[in-house]
């Protein structure tokens, strides 16, 4: 497991005593004084316990960052367990977690959290019980999730999994109700019901992979939207990604939204930057390869990462409906009827002349209409409808009705 260095406020050992009285650090205040030995190194020992969090975790700090240039940070890991597990890497989150992936060998299951989470938590089962639950050594929760990862993405040929990207205790306990009415459905195991293999955001707060080194998976469009192209790059490639529902992490600031005093990729930037880099990141990404799973969103939708996500065979059906000339969105006999009557207006002439035939699969059923143009399709659809249910055991009607100059003929197989 591999995570980011921020150093807070030394407060013990030779070296801050040292520089203490040099005055060479200035004193930080609010959440920046606590530093990655408050936020996420605590959390780790806590949630897997401090001999275990000690013996696979590693800490990737910048070789150009202040706090370790200045020796602020290992004087805040001096005497403690981490001070040994530093390692220098590179600038940037992006380019960070592409350094990360390289300095380990192909096959490693990797994990990668940032420096500033302050709990894991999970989704109570009760509203009596309050909000989300920690995640604790006692349990051993955090090290069966990161080991059944593991195995889930061999299973599925997933190599990137992450938890859910929102902590907000009422999501977190709908997600659970939803899961143990999936277990009570399908009679499964808790465990065969409480992830996801579809699209969505994989949240760059605390995410896994699997060691590749293929350069087609790394990011490309800076470090402001590294998370939602890493989510789409794997999805183009597997189009399987693991997401656990009922997990998540709670960080000390909002994730993905500039607030200069927060440091991390905030620390580089103005708000109009970051803007402007994450709508240009959004336009390269949607160019190269992600139109087929992925869209800018409209005036009236929400997209908290930016764009909306549509799987791809949502998107083929959509681009064939759409050349069709049919509605996108076909549910029951009554919608189905309007759809044909409104493709049908389209092409006028065929209609008149009486030959237009189109084909229709809704529900497993296959239904053929031939006619005329229709004057009053809802009357003749529930007369229709009245007739044909009375002769469904027979397998096929015909059924010919005459409405004053008009014949209509309805030819079809059983309806469901």
């Amino acid at each position: 497991m591999c995570t980011y260095g921020r150093a807070g406020n030394p407060s013990r050992g030779t070296i801050a005593k040292k520089h203490k009285k040099d005055g060479v650090w200035p004193r930080r205040i609010g959440l920046a004084a606590k530093g990655v030995l408050g936020f996420t190194l605590g959390a780790l020992e806590r949630a897997l316990g401090a001999k275990v969090a000690h013996r696979h975790c590693l800490l990737y700090v910048s070789h150009e960052d202040p706090d370790y240039t200045s020796g602020r940070l290992l004087a805040a890991l001096e005497g403690t367990a981490w001070e040994k597990r530093i390692v220098l890497g590179v600038k940037g989150a992006d380019m960070q977690a592409r350094f990360i992936e390289e300095s380990c060998p192909r096959g490693t299951h990797v994990i990668i959290a940032d420096d500033n989470i302050r709990n894991f938590v999970a989704g109570n089962a009760s509203w009596d019980d309050g909000g989300n639950r920690f995640l604790t050594s006692e349990t051993r929760e955090l090290g069966g999730l990161i080991v059944r990862a593991g195995k889930l993405m061999q299973q599925t040929g997933a190599k990137l999994w992450s938890v859910n990207p929102s902590c907000n205790h009422y999501i977190l306990h709908q997600r659970l109700r939803d899961i143990h009415a999936k277990m009570k459905k399908k009679d499964l195991r808790f465990e065969q019901c409480d992830y996801s293999t579809r699209l969505g955001l994989v949240y760059g707060a605390f995410f896994g992979m699997e060691v590749l080194h293929d350069p087609s998976r790394y990011t490309r469009y800076g470090q402001v939207k590294d998370d939602l192209e890493r989510t789409l790059r794997y999805w183009h490639l597997d189009t399987a990604i693991l997401r656990f529902q009922v997990y998540s992490v709670v960080k000390s600031h909002k994730p993905g939204a500039f607030a200069r005093t927060k440091g991390g990729i905030s620390a580089s930037s103005c708000l109009e930057t970051h803007r402007n880099e994450a709508h240009e990141a959004l336009k390269k990404m949607l160019v190269e390869f992600a139109s087929s799973y992925a869209r800018l969103p409209q005036e009236s939708e929400l997209a908290p990462c930016g764009l909306i996500f549509q799987s791809q065979a949502a998107h083929e059906n959509a681009k064939k409906k759409k050349k069709m000339g049919l509605a996108s969105k076909p549910a029951g006999h009554g919608t189905w009827i309007h759809s044909v009557v409104a493709a049908r207006h389209k092409d006028r002439e065929e209609q008149l002349k009486g030959s237009c035939r189109i084909q229709m699969e809704i529900k497993k059923a296959r239904r053929v209409w031939g006619s005329c143009v229709l004057q009053r399709p809802r009357v003749w659809t529930q007369s229709v409808m009245t007739a044909m249910h009375k002769e469904q055991e027979k397998g096929s009607c015909l059924i010919q009705l005459d409405s004053k100059k008009l014949r209509r003929v309805w030819r079809c197989g059983v309806l469901h």
